[in-house]
């Protein structure tokens, strides 16, 4: 209840509510978080998906070529809270993250730009 944005991985949401599917887990967490709070669940391959109190702003994943996926949590949230810091919407965010960490993990030496 006292986060403004709650970042955790599928495996996390899942294992703390102690279900199977990501959508119900996710609803889980929400009831405990305040509304205007964001929870964003990181999917890997499948991509990720924030849950507002209206809405659920989801992108898929690109196919890449992993080479590394060593701290890809990591580079998603910093590409998604760099985005929401240039005041785009939560959905945009989303996308940044996912194909932040997409060419991350897909390249080496890595890149986080194209």
């Amino acid at each position: 209840g006292l986060v403004d944005q709650l970042l955790l991985s599928e495996a996390e949401v899942l294992s703390r509510t102690g279900l199977a599917d990501v959508p119900a887990a996710a609803a889980a967490v929400r009831e405990r978080m305040r509304p205007e709070s964001v929870l964003v669940v990181k999917m890997g391959a499948a991509g990720a998906a924030a849950w507002t109190r209206d809405a659920v702003h989801s992108h898929p994943a690109p196919a890449v070529q992993v080479v590394d996926t060593i701290g890809a949590g990591d580079v998603f949230n910093a590409g998604y809270l760099a985005a929401l810091l240039r005041g785009e919407p939560i959905a945009h965010a989303v996308r940044h993250g996912v194909e932040t960490a997409s060419l991350a993990v897909s390249t080496r030496p890595r890149r986080y730009r194209p």
